[in-house]
């Protein structure tokens, strides 16, 4: 049976978002004829040499999908996925430009020489490389070509080529020392252990999922990283992933993001690296407990739909009648099937979930026993506190006492 792929213009938006979040990197989608690529280096080469004409032929002579990483000699960086069809490449996906290196005063002298820039010049190249984020391109291709892989999988056999573009002959060579660096097979133990990590959460066992990790990052060697910026790099490109692969079909969207973004903040306070080597055992702690608490892949596109209303919209009015009309189905139909499926009813899923959210709320913020009634959508407050009482132990405001003291 011939695989099925995703639409590209479906998927970009999502490998976009996560490049962007991950590595603060530019991500376009080009479409044919590609008249203009001076989007690939923000138009960079033509501000240092006025009508700069790059040479795309070794681009486009082949007609297969590939990944190329191009490394220029003006010391930057671009990543691209390009897309054959009946023959020629209609897409390009392309990543950057972004630089490997600290911009120095060496790091100045060393492009300027290079390239036989002027030194009028160096105003110009300071601002633009201080505005390129600095990523490793060993991280970038592991990232793209896993999201790739998600919605076209005939990636995961495509192994990236390494490009050397010089600027002032305008000539492509295949980068042999890269290659050395990163050899495929380097690749595929990588990409094998970081797919063995991702297809290990969404099972909830957080001890096999910190036994997965540690091969990970025994891979990647992580014991001889010792930059706080290499490492939150690399933190960042595993949460993107781990956010990915739960929102894909087992988690709605909304609580990965939640987790997401608090590790995201997480990994960019982290000041020292010791403190950034620990970041990733708590980091699969909440994707893990994240599946338990949410995890609803075994019911149908009905319940699912159902629970996800629920869970989103607590301080709205969730009756059995107001559900039913929202999804027109018969209440007693929509009752049965729920409890069947959850083994809850819903009337007490949705009073659970509130007060979850009450709980939540209370532990996250510094609102009154009364405001956060109302934002779980019970207007009663003495109803609130019994429910409260019932599923917790102690009344609301015992409980925030409790945190107070805690705290």
């Amino acid at each position: 049976m011939e695989e099925k792929r995703m639409e590209i213009k479906e998927f970009f938006p999502l490998i976009q978002q996560n490049i962007r979040d991950a590595y603060n990197a530019d991500c376009f989608l080009l479409e044919a004829p590609f008249r203009d690529l001076t989007i690939i280096d923000r138009g960079f080469r033509k501000m240092v040499w006025g009508q700069y004409n790059t040479d795309t032929k070794h681009f486009f002579q082949q007609e297969r999908d590939r990944i190329i990483v191009v490394k220029s000699t003006l010391r930057f960086v671009n990543v691209l996925a390009m897309f054959a069809s009946d023959g020629d490449y209609d897409k390009i996906i392309t990543i950057g430009p972004f630089r490997e290196e600290e911009v120095t005063s060496a790091f100045m002298n060393d492009v300027m020489q290079e390239n036989n820039l002027m030194l009028k010049n160096i105003d110009m190249l300071q601002n633009f490389y201080t505005s390129i984020p600095q990523v490793q391109a060993e991280s970038v291709v592991v990232t793209f070509r896993h999201l790739l892989e998600f919605f076209q999988p005939h990636f995961h056999n495509i192994q990236p080529d390494y490009l050397l573009f010089s600027e002032t002959e305008n000539k492509i060579d295949l980068d042999v020392t890269m290659l050395g660096q990163y050899t495929a097979e380097h690749a595929e133990e990588h990409v094998k252990a970081l797919k063995a990590l991702l297809e290990t959460v969404p099972n909830g066992n957080v001890s096999e999922a910190f036994d997965k990790y540690k091969n990970f990052a025994e891979v990647i060697m992580v014991d001889n990283i010792y930059s706080v910026l290499a490492l939150q790099k690399m933190l960042s490109t595993l949460n993107v992933l781990l956010s990915v692969e739960l929102s894909r079909k087992y988690v709605h969207p909304y609580y990965c993001m939640q987790v997401y973004q608090g590790m995201e903040d997480m990994i960019r306070h982290c000041s020292s690296v010791n403190a950034c080597k620990r970041i990733p055992y708590d980091m699969l702690h909440k994707y893990c407990l994240l599946i338990k608490n949410h995890h609803h892949e075994e019911y149908s596109y009905l319940i699912k739909k159902v629970v996800d209303y629920i869970t989103l919209h607590l301080d709205e009015n969730l009756t059995l009648a107001a559900l039913a009309e929202r999804f027109e189905k018969n209440p007693s139909y929509l009752s049965k099937q729920f409890h069947e499926e959850t083994g809850i009813p819903l009337t007490n899923f949705v009073q659970s979930e509130r007060i979850r959210m009450a709980v939540r709320l209370f532990n996250t913020t510094q609102m009154s026993v009364s405001d956060v009634a109302l934002q779980v959508g019970i207007s009663d407050f003495g109803y609130f506190s019994k429910q409260f009482k019932k599923q917790i132990g102690v009344s609301p405001r015992e409980y925030c006492m409790k945190i107070r003291v805690k705290n």
